[in-house]
């Protein structure tokens, strides 16, 4: 059951977080799978449990007894494999967030290097693997209760369904079928599964039944072809540990040119730049004809990672180094600008920022969207309202990216983002090559929803376009706080020096609020 989904809008007592507790306290026994141990001690504090009723699944003695017990909780903290609940040891799951970051490695694949093909692989096996902790067999049942934004964003995915087992997807297509309902109706829907009840063998279980059978499993190309690269990084890996410079380098650039498919574009830069870097300790090592390889993998790498920030930030010779993207052009400039023009006097500075920031502490959109136009100008872009109908509600525009924002600041955090503002999103980037007379959209443009709501409408997700992504107040107000600090030093700086770019460029870089580096950190959430 998905509690994110179900229908507030009528009286209720219940808010999305309440929904969720009641939800699960319906079985005397429960088990919560989380990726961390914060959040499973969170969910034990809202439940109030006591040590009587609280079992941990790090102590195997706790496991031993919770299977015994006759009521209880089992907290189960990034434990997605290696235990069976089946039969009457557990009829209920909370599979709260989406497992996606549970080490720095996995952090790194999907924050910095953007290879979200690669995580996907990890994140579908631990789902699969949680999804069946409490339904070791075909006549087994369990009711699962699903919640987390980005659990629920990914499980509304076709890309991502259609790679699970089908009797997976039959019941998260009736899980979100039967969650859009009022409160109380998803409640006694899962009663009657709990007690197996004639409503559930009549009702329910033909419609699952008729749904599996519609169900297909599909593996993308790019899935298939990781598994084909799986065996030369293993030899890539053994080669550098044990100090073979130049087998690890092979190894790394046969992983590289098999990487075709573009989804593993970020993928393919990271063994591009192993490969570079394997080659070049080879190289020091007199091995000869190696230092060409060694250069011309860390080109490929380059290439390759456009669009996101890692590289340069190790390709950097010193940390007083600043390495750009074609995308920054214009804002040091347009920074500039606003030093030696309408920011030269600290009043107007002042007034502007203060306007910005209570705009973005408030709900109301006026202020709200306001703010976001004067955000955009602190960034050193052309940031403007458009006048037209239907238009978004801030641009932020450099000459070679832009930024459509559409504010949904009023919004309340329960519910989800309907398939009529992803439509109207879609549609922004489009309009404004209209409305300023351009032939195209630059690459790299983006359209970001921001909305208290990062639960997507399940049947939008499949209409948005490549380029819709979704950001929360929080994320926009810590932006304004780096452009709040960043201004400060900007501020300070001699307006007729001679190296004047230099000092805007190294601030703005250090405060990571370029526009390559703006693109980095409001990209994170793709709505489809």
């Amino acid at each position: 059951m998905f509690p994110d989904l179900a229908d507030f809008d009528g009286e209720s007592e219940y808010d999305q977080e309440g929904l969720t507790l009641a939800a699960i306290r319906r079985a005397d026994k429960r088990m919560v799978l989380t990726p961390s141990q914060s959040e499973a001690d969170s969910v034990a504090e809202k439940l109030g449990l006591d040590g009587s009723e609280r079992f941990e699944v790090k102590q195997s003695d706790d496991f031993a007894a919770f299977r015994k017990a006759d009521r209880g909780t089992l907290l189960a903290p990034n434990r997605y494999d290696g235990m069976d609940l089946a039969g009457d040891a557990c009829r209920m799951m909370l599979m709260l967030n989406l497992p996606s970051a549970s080490h720095p490695q996995d952090q790194f694949l999907d924050g910095r290097l953007r290879a979200k093909e690669v995580l996907a692989e990890r994140v579908r096996t631990r789902i699969v693997q949680g999804f069946g902790r409490c339904t070791r067999g075909p006549r087994d049942y369990s009711v699962v209760v699903v919640a987390g934004d980005e659990l629920v964003n990914y499980l509304s995915r076709h890309e991502n369904l259609e790679a699970l087992p089908v009797e997976l997807q039959a019941e998260l297509a009736f899980g979100k079928l039967a969650s859009q309902n009022s409160p109380e109706d998803v409640l006694s829907l899962i009663d009657s599964a709990l007690a197996q009840d004639t409503l559930w063998q009549t009702e329910a279980e033909p419609t699952l039944s008729s749904m599996r059978a519609e169900m297909t499993t599909s593996q993308s190309s790019a899935s298939s072809k990781l598994g084909q690269t799986t065996v030369n990084e293993v030899l890539a890996w053994q080669g550098s540990w044990g100090g073979d410079w130049a087998r690890a380098g092979q190894y790394a650039q046969a992983v590289f040119e098999a990487l075709t498919e573009p989804p593993l574009k970020p993928y393919r830069a990271l063994w591009a730049y192993l490969g570079a870097s394997w080659f070049g300790l080879a190289n020091v090592q007199n091995e000869s004809g190696l230092a060409l390889k060694a250069e011309t993998l860390m080109k490929e790498a380059r290439a390759a990672a456009a669009g996101t920030t890692w590289l340069r930030e190790l390709d950097r010779p010193s940390p007083d180094t600043v390495i750009t993207e074609e995308m920054d052009d214009g804002a040091v400039a347009s920074i500039i600008d606003l030093l030696n023009g309408r920011f030269r006097k600290l009043g107007k500075y002042d007034k502007s920022h203060a306007r910005m920031m209570a705009g973005l502490s408030d709900v109301e959109s006026a202020g709200y969207e306001a703010a976001l136009v004067q955000l955009g100008e602190f960034l050193g872009a052309r940031s403007f309202k458009p006048n037209f109908d239907g238009r978004t509600d801030a641009v932020w525009m450099w000459p070679k990216i832009w930024i459509t924002v559409e504010a949904k600041s009023e919004q309340k955090s329960a519910g989800v983002i309907s398939m009529e503002y992803i439509r109207q999103t879609n549609t922004q980037l489009d309009s404004l090559a209209s409305d300023v007379d351009a032939e195209e959209v630059p690459s790299f443009s983006f359209s970001l929803i921001v909305s208290p709501k990062l639960v997507v409408q399940p049947d939008a997700v499949p209409i948005a376009r490549d380029h819709v992504y979704l950001g929360s107040p929080p994320i926009i107000f810590v932006l304004a706080v780096d452009v709040d600090q960043a201004w400060k030093q900007l501020r300070a700086l001699d307006t007729s020096a001679d190296n004047l770019d230099s000092s805007v460029e190294k601030i703005m870089w250090q405060y990571q609020l370029l526009p390559s580096q703006v693109h980095e950190r409001l990209t994170l959430r793709k709505v489809r």
